[in-house]
Order: structure tokens, then C-alpha cells, then sequence
């Protein structure tokens, strides 16, 4: 069945006013900006991009304070880390991993300081006691001296160090450990063992952090963090591995500090569960060279999932990734009087719907589909500006009306769909390949009109759906046919919105019937394919095109980026007129991906390639004709024309000329199809004026007039010479003249 129904509009309509609800969220599994696969197994959640970037530009003063903000003794935990973080980061980059522990070695070498930071604040008047100097003691007391708290630290032996000991040379963490005490405000008390807790009862907490054979006295079993009154029981003491001492030491610290300002009951799960590790020293086998460590860094890629930037113009342009059009969207469709404006439409309707991101996402977010969703709820709130798809619509209007559109019903089970703008691009696309086709499919009917994708560009669910039920009609009248596709885009309309038709591409029949064309038509020149954004969708018509080239006699390569090979080439979602920099910025991108011709099998592709200077040939044409000729792009109003002509083809009857003779410049005409001017829009201005009498006339005797069709004023300014009018300027706007 088809997507519509008779409650379609409506259906739309709330689901609209909803949307804003169903885009809250829809960028949840985002992977940008979430941890890189390093720091995920990085025990101690060091910020590894953070580190790269400062190492890369020779900051190791900025480095240090990285290091030392994650682990607090960067020397110590460096010594004794077995970098996991390798193996993820070879992973990422095929086997040859980031050398982590050279470019930690080399900042810790070059420090401006060794040790922890001097307090700077004003000391509380709370006392702690910290009972134990390993690591989760020491980093307990650290956290709370750097908060203002009067620190006791008792440790039974005569120096800090804990598991440390005689596991790891004294020199590597000894200075340290002991910088603590030099910290402010921390006070050691070696060779003094604490037994039982009631010889702290002076004290406003306790952090007992005794080490895994501790001999504090304990009510409970510990497993994990635990609390009895004030006091806290943490590290190795409760089954926690040493990797977790300094996040269970810094975590203890705050914990004790919200505990005592506010009675804040701590939350175990909060703290790391029980673990094992293996303590080992590893030993810096590196020389503390700057350069190599800057060197080493600049290899790395950050790690920061882009894939669907690095496929999509249009978010490179805007410098967005899902997340941000999450943010974006909200405020668009529900602004705020006086508080919020409605300030990102030209940004949401900027997508050309190739859909590449979702199928680059690892997630399969699809922020296209959300996208296209945007344009819908705002063409229904009447928000979405209709200047942006206004000329759209009345061509595809042009495309459905009795000027353009053709129905021949087929004798067979085979209907042949060109779309609209193949024979737009040039007639002889559609005649020469419906002759190919009647030659497989014997009495293969054909229907030349739109898919309807200009509506769903512009968000037009009323206007799709008539189209959609026109185009249902000539199937059922035609005996339910298969309908035989040549542009992936009107395929994978049918396909989205009457799923109820069979629709079969065009070139993969070809492909199985090259003997209907010369083995040699190519010649064996070097060509590039360049596959429209929708052929993605369907992989065997990418392979057919190929094929096909290569059968006829065609040396043929595809495009090394995947943003250009899939790419969309800047027609789709007309974003020509919504945001031409970014139409610009894309199609010359496409254009000067290669320096071959292109073989494409999209009429828009072939003729914004062509218009870009870029030598494009449609492969219908080439098929059809025998040979590959460079033939220049129609303009908007050619692309008019030629769909008069084809149905004039068609029907075999002389195609009808318009009286009037326009004589435009070349320059002009590329001025009017940016402006969307067409030179019907010319000449209703023309007729308008001089059969009301109303325009101006300057001092050089040029005559000056307007008109409002639709939407958008028009102004022409021409001279008429005999029965010709030289037109020497044409351009419209969207205000309305008062009166009028």
C-alpha cells in the first residue's frame, strides 16, 4: 500500500507540532565528541586529545598540567602504566599505535615543575585525618588541602609510598609523593600506626586508606567503598585496584567535603568496584627528545568520530555535527517573540537530502531524514519561507501540466519513467533511450512527468500526495506495470512514497543487453563515473554503469573521495537558490574532483557538472547515440523548452514557437538562472506593461516594468528593436508593491 492515506495531511500536520519532541534526543549515540578509543582504556581517563594537541605545537607546559590534572603524580602512575591505550589506538590506526609512553616520558622530562601545585586557598578550620600514605591516602589528602581542609596524614612506616614500595624505584616517586607536604596546609606523621579509630575521635573525618593488609580496626567487611560515621574506607583497603587509587582518592575527597558541608551521603556506586592488578614498573626506555615527542603527537588523528562531516558538504560548510542541529532545530521551529527568532532556517534547509550521513554514521543517525522532517512541519506552520521552493514547485507544476507531460499506455507489462528533466537536459536522452528500451521490451509504454521530490524538497505533503495518486493512476490504468526508471532519484521516490509499484532501473536491463550498442563506441578513452547521490541506495545500478562503460569500450574509473563518488553534485533539496555559496562551494568540488570526463547517468548531475565547466556526458546519450560529445548545459528556460520539444517528439507533431523575440545576453542569461528568471517571467512582464501601458521609461530611452507572478515581483528593463525585445536586465524580489 501506499504511504498516504486519506488522514495523511492531517497525520502530518500533528506530527509536526510533535517534532520538536521526536527531534529532542535524536543525536543521543552521537559519537562526537565522546571519548576516543584510547581514553576509554585509559584507567586513569586521561585526556589524550587534550595532551596531543599541546604536544603537537611543543606546549609541554600545557602538557604537564594535563597530565597532572588526570593522575596528580604523572611520574609515578607513568612508571607503573602498561598502556593499554595501544592497542585501541592501534586499532584505529591500522596497527601502528600512538607511542603514548615516549610522549608522556618526554613532557614529564621537560615539566617547568615536578610535584603537585601549591594550595591557594584560605585553610578551613575542619580537620582530616588521613590514615595511610599510598597513593589513594595520598591523593585523599592532596584533594582535601587543595580544598582548605587541616590535613593529617599517618602513615606506620617513615615514608609515603604504600604498595609502592620495593615495586617501584623510591626515586621515581618519592619527590612526588613528599611535594605534598610542601603543598600547604598537610602535615605528616611517619612511624605511627593507627589501630583503632577512636584515637581520632578529634578529628571532624577520617579517610582510612591502610593499604591491602591495613590493620584498621573495621565493624564491616569491605568491598568496595564503604562509611561508618565520618569515617571513609578506600583503596586497596576495600578490594580496589591500585590503577584506581588516585579516582578513588580524588573521588574520597569530595565525597568527605559535601559530607561535611552538607551531610551528603555518598553514593558507592560513585567509586571504582573491586579489581586485581598485577603492579609492575616499567622503566623509560626513551630519550627526552621534544622534537620526536611532537612529531610522535602530530600523527595523531584525535579520534573524534566525523564521519558524516567528512562525507557531507553541507556540515563542513556550517561547521555542525548532529548534536548542534539538536540544538538548532528547537529554536527554529518554536521561537520566542522578542526572546528567541527563528534564526537557523536558511541552515536546516541547506541539506541536499543525499543521505550519505546516515550511511556513513556508525549509529545510523539520520539527521537527513530529521532534516527533511524541519522543512515538512515548517512548510505546514506556514513558517518555511515559500520564495526558497516557489520557482521549484511551478516547474514541477510545468512538468505535470499539459505543455510537458506525456502518457503513452504500454501494450506490455513495462512502463518507462524518464522523470522530467532527462529530456529538460536534452530530448534525445528520453527518444533514444525509449528506443532501447522498446527494443528489449516490444510495445514498453512511457509516462514523462515529475516523481513529485520537488514537493518533498519543500516540504509540500499536499501537493506530493496529488502527485503521488496521479502517478498511482497511470499505473492501475496501465495494468499495474513495472515502471522503468532512469534517474535514481525519481527511483527512490517511488520506491519511499509508492512502494506498492515495481520500479526497475534502467541500466541494469541494459546491462544485460550490450549487444544493442557498439563494443567500441567509447574508443578506450580514460573516463571517470560519477554516481548520483540517490544511486547509492542501490549498489547493482552503480555496477550496471560501469558495466556498461566498460562494454562499450570505455577505460573506466571511479572517485577516490567517498563524498565526491556519492556525493550529491549541489541540485538536490534546491538548495541553488536557498544557499547558492554552499551550491557553489559543492558542485565545484564535484566538478574539479578529477581531471577525466565524467560519464554520469543523472540529467541534473550532467548539466550542473557541464555548467561548471567540467566536460560531462550522460550515459543515455552516449549509449543512444553511439559516441561521447561534449554538449553544453540548457539554462532554465532551455530546460523548459526542451520539455515542449519532447513531447512534441512524442506525439510526432512540429514543436509550437512563442511569438515573441527575446535577444539576452549570455552573461545576463547566467544572472537570470541564478535569479530563477525565466524568460516566460520576461515576457509576461513585457505583455503585462504594454497592454496596461504602466512602466517607465529612462533618459536613454529604455523601458522599465514589473510584475508580480506568484510570490516574486519581476522587473525587466528592454528595448525594443523591430519585432525583437533586447532585454538588458532582469531581476525580482519578494516585496509587494503597495497598491498592487
Amino acid at each position: 500500500m501506499s504511504q498516504f492515506s486519506e488522514n495523511t495531511i492531517e497525520n502530518e500536520v500533528n506530527e509536526s507540532r510533535m517534532l520538536t519532541n521526536k527531534v529532542a534526543g535524536f543525536s543521543a549515540h552521537c559519537r562526537n565528541g565522546q571519548a576516543a578509543p584510547c581514553m576509554g582504556e585509559c584507567p586513569y581517563h586521561l585526556d589524550v586529545r587534550g595532551l596531543m594537541q599541546k604536544v603537537s605545537r611543543g606546549s609541554f607546559r600545557g602538557a604537564y598540567n594535563i597530565l597532572s590534572d588526570a593522575l596528580v603524580f604523572p611520574e609515578t602512575l607513568c612508571s607503573m602504566c602498561a598502556h593499554a591505550c595501544k592497542e585501541a589506538c592501534g586499532a584505529e590506526l591500522g596497527g601502528v599505535s600512538i607511542d603514548l609512553s615516549l610522549i608522556e616520558r618526554t613532557v614529564i622530562a621537560n615539566a617547568p615543575r615536578r610535584g603537585v601545585q601549591k594550595f591557594r586557598v584560605p585553610p578551613k578550620e575542619e580537620k582530616i585525618a588521613v590514615i595511610g600514605a599510598g597513593l589513594s591516602g595520598m591523593t585523599a589528602a592532596y584533594t582535601l588541602g587543595a580544598l582548605g581542609y587541616q590535613v593529617t596524614v599517618f602513615e606506620k612506616t617513615g615514608a609515603p609510598g604504600g604498595a609502592l614500595k620495593g615495586k617501584i624505584p623510591a626515586e621515581v616517586y618519592e619527590d612526588e609523593l613528599n611535594s605534598v607536604f610542601s603543598a600547604g596546609n598537610i602535615k605528616f606523621e611517619a612511624g605511627r600506626e593507627i589501630t583503632d579509630l577512636s584515637e581520632m575521635s578529634d578529628y571532624d573525618g577520617i579517610i582510612a586508606a591502610t593499604g591491602k593488609e591495613g590493620t584498621v580496626q573495621v565493624g564491616q567487611e569491605l568491598s568496595g567503598f564503604c562509611r561508618e560515621g565520618n569515617v571513609f574506607f578506600i583503596g586497596e583497603l576495600t578490594g580496589a585496584p591500585i590503577t584506581a587509587s588516585v579516582e578513588y582518592g580524588r573521588k574520597a575527597g569530595t565525597a568527605m567535603d559535601r559530607y561535611l558541608k552538607a551531610g551528603e551521603e555518598p553514593d558507592p556506586d560513585k567509586f571504582p568496584a573491586p579489581g586485581t592488578f598485577e603492579l609492575r614498573y616499567y622503566p623509560d626506555p626513551h630519550d627526552a627528545d621534544r622534537e620526536s615527542a611532537a612529531q610522535e603527537a602530530q600523527r595523531c588523528r584525535m579520534c573524534d568520530c566525523t564521519k558524516c562531516v567528512d562525507v557531507c558538504e553541507f556540515m563542513k560548510y556550517y561547521k555542525k555535527v548532529p548534536p548542534r542541529f539538536e540544538i538548532d532545530i528547537p529554536g527554529t521551529l518554536n521561537p520566542i517573540e522578542l526572546v528567541r527568532k527563528r534564526s537557523s532556517t536558511r541552515l536546516l534547509m541547506s541539506c541536499d537530502d543525499c543521505r550519505l550521513c546516515e550511511q556513513a554514521c556508525p549509529e545510523k543517525i539520520k539527521t537527513g531524514d530529521v532534516l527533511m522532517q524541519v522543512r515538512t512541519a515548517m512548510a505546514h506552520d506556514k513558517v518555511l519561507p515559500a520564495a526558497f521552493h516557489d520557482f521549484w514547485i511551478r516547474d514541477m507544476e510545468f512538468s505535470c501540466s499539459d505543455e510537458a507531460a506525456y502518457f503513452k499506455k504500454p501494450e506490455n507489462g513495462y512502463l518507462y519513467f524518464p522523470g522530467c528533466l532527462l529530456g529538460g537536459s536534452d530530448p534525445e536522452n528520453v527518444t533514444g533511450s525509449y528506443e532501447l528500451i522498446n527494443k528489449i521490451y516490444p510495445g514498453c509504454g512511457i509516462y514523462v512527468g515529475c516523481c513529485g521530490i520537488p514537493a518533498k524538497w519543500a516540504g509540500e505533503t499536499a501537493l506530493l500526495e496529488e502527485n503521488c495518486d496521479k502517478i498511482r493512476g497511470i499505473w492501475k490504468q496501465s495494468g499495474r506495470p513495472v515502471f522503468i526508471t532512469a534517474c535514481p532519484s525519481c527511483r527512490r521516490n517511488l520506491n519511499e512514497f509508492l512502494p506498492e509499484i515495481k520500479a526497475e532501473s534502467i541500466y541494469n536491463i541494459l546491462a544485460e543487453h550490450t549487444e544493442l550498442f557498439g563494443k567500441e563506441i567509447l574508443g578506450g578513452e580514460e573516463l571517470t563515473v560519477f554516481h548520483p547521490c540517490s544511486s547509492h541506495f542501490d549498489p547493482r545500478e552503480q555496477e550496471s554503469v560501469v558495466a556498461l562503460i566498460r562494454a562499450g569500450g570505455g577505460n573506466v574509473r571511479e572517485l577516490e573521495d567517498p563524498s565526491d563518488r556519492n556525493g550529491c553534485c549541489g541540485y538536490g533539496g534546491h538548495i541553488y537558490y536557498t544557499n547558492p555559496g554552499l551550491y557553489d562551494r559543492i558542485s565545484e568540488k564535484r566538478a574539479n574532483a578529477d581531471e577525466r570526463p565524467y560519464i554520469t547517468y543523472c540529467a541534473n548531475c550532467r548539466d550542473v557538472l557541464t555548467e561548471k565547466g567540467k566536460d560531462t556526458s550522460h550515459i543515455l546519450k552516449v549509449l543512444s547515440d553511439g559516441k561521447r560529445i561534449s554538449v553544453p548545459a540548457p539554462s532554465l528556460t532551455g530546460r523548459r523548452e526542451n520539455r515542449k520539444r519532447l513531447k512534441a517528439m512524442l506525439e510526432g507533431k512540429p514543436v509550437q514557437e512563442d511569438n515573441m523575440k527575446l535577444d539576452i545576453p549570455q552573461e545576463l542569461v547566467h544572472s537570470m538562472d541564478r535569479a530563477l528568471i525565466l524568460n516566460s517571467d520576461v515576457e509576461a512582464v513585457i505583455r503585462h506593461c504594454e497592454e496596461t501601458g504602466r512602466f517607465l521609461i529612462n533618459g536613454d530611452g529604455d523601458h522599465i516594468g514589473h510584475l508580480k507572478i506568484g510570490m516574486v515581483t519581476y522587473w525587466v528593463t528592454w528595448k525594443k528593436e523591430g519585432d525583437t525585445y533586447r532585454i538588458l536586465n532582469a531581476y525580482d524580489h519578494r516585496m509587494s508593491i503597495v497598491g498592487e
